[in-house]
């Protein structure tokens, strides 16, 4: 059993997301509205007035090429990697903190320890732990818990970042997520951050994305009383902080050997989170069938030559005569077909990693 407690309303107050001033509203949510100190005139994003950060890059594209160089490696696919051409893309996610309270009460199965004796029938004994029931206990907590949710405000499947949201929330590489504090340079977002990158704009506003972060809440609370018998369950969400976070990350377009594709990096801690090779993957999978075609014409190749040549007794009649021989040049033929084909792959498997 579980429920939830209905926290008191609270009320915030729209800041300028430059100086921190008290804007001027012309209108309500998606409306304009400028500053009094500083001047500058922004969009009321809602009626919240979520605040607005971005991270600034802490690699470069060189640092970035070598990441996805060793994750190349890493695939078994080596030769000169090359870098075509790179972009600095800001990436909107929402960060969702709420700070989950509340209390759990049930019952936990109480075990004990116990040694026992063991005597053989040659007379030695061992001895042996094991576990036995000893009842119910009851349990009382109180709940105190900070969960971060971060969301995708826009879809990233075209780079090969996937998208982040009431059913996942992990993406290897991406630290979207970790404390501002681990991220370097953040600072609040203005129009002049264009200039170095693009941005991109969010799509998914911030009540869906407040909506996929209690959807991860309702499965936190499910999981709360695991294990217990009759557990009760009562949340409330003292706090929440809702923040739209754009990312960098480095969008690069490589070739390694015949092989082109691309990749995203984040900016900030050089990992690679997405890399694609839509163009080598039928390449790479045609030399493959190429090679197994060409051992294949091979064996049998030396199958019909050793027919041709060492006849069983079926074909050692002087009337088989005519058939040894086409088997022989069959037999040939195979193995002109098996010699051109591995000639072919070891040419252009030597040319991929000069």
């Amino acid at each position: 059993m579980s429920g939830t407690l209905h926290a008191p309303p609270r009320v915030e107050a729209v800041a300028c997301p430059r100086c921190g001033g008290s804007p001027d509203p012309e209108g309500g949510s998606g409306l304009l509205a400028r500053c009094t100190d500083c001047g500058v005139l922004g969009r009321i994003e809602d009626a919240q007035g979520s605040g607005r950060l971005v991270a600034l890059p802490a690699v470069d594209a060189e640092l970035a090429a070598r990441a996805v160089d060793r994750a190349l490696a890493a695939r078994d696919l080596t030769g000169a990697f090359r870098l075509h051409d790179s972009e600095v893309v800001f990436a909107p996610f929402w960060r969702v903190r709420s700070l989950l309270a509340g209390h759990l009460a049930g019952q936990r199965r109480r075990t004990k320890k116990m040694l026992e004796r063991t005597t053989l029938e040659n007379g030695a004994t061992i001895f042996e732990w094991s576990e036995h029931d000893d009842g119910l206990e009851p349990v009382k907590k109180e709940i105190q818990r900070d969960h971060m949710a971060v969301i995708s405000a826009c879809p990233l499947e075209e780079f090969g970042v996937p998208t982040l949201d009431g059913r996942r929330q992990g993406s290897d590489g991406l630290g979207a997520g970790a404390p501002l504090s681990r991220l370097g340079v953040v600072q609040v977002f203005h129009p002049d951050i264009r200039r170095q990158g693009t941005v991109l704009d969010p799509l998914l506003r911030r009540e869906e994305a407040e909506a996929e972060a209690e959807a991860l809440l309702e499965r936190v609370r499910d999981g709360l009383g695991a294990g217990l018998v009759e557990a009760k369950v009562e949340t409330s969400v003292l706090a929440r902080e809702v923040t739209l976070l754009f990312y960098p990350l480095y969008l690069l377009r490589f070739q390694i050997g015949q092989l082109r594709g691309s990749a995203a990096v984040d900016a900030v801690r050089g990992r690679v989170i997405g890399l694609r090779l839509p163009a080598g993957n039928s390449r790479l999978h045609d030399r493959r069938l190429l090679l197994a075609a060409s051992l294949a014409a091979g064996c049998l190749s030396a199958a019909m030559a050793r027919l041709a040549l060492l006849p069983p007794e079926l074909l050692a009649d002087a009337t088989a005569s005519g058939l040894r021989l086409r088997l022989l040049l069959a037999a040939l033929a195979a193995a002109g077909v098996s010699f051109a084909g591995l000639r072919g792959w070891i040419h252009r498997r030597g040319r991929s990693r000069r």
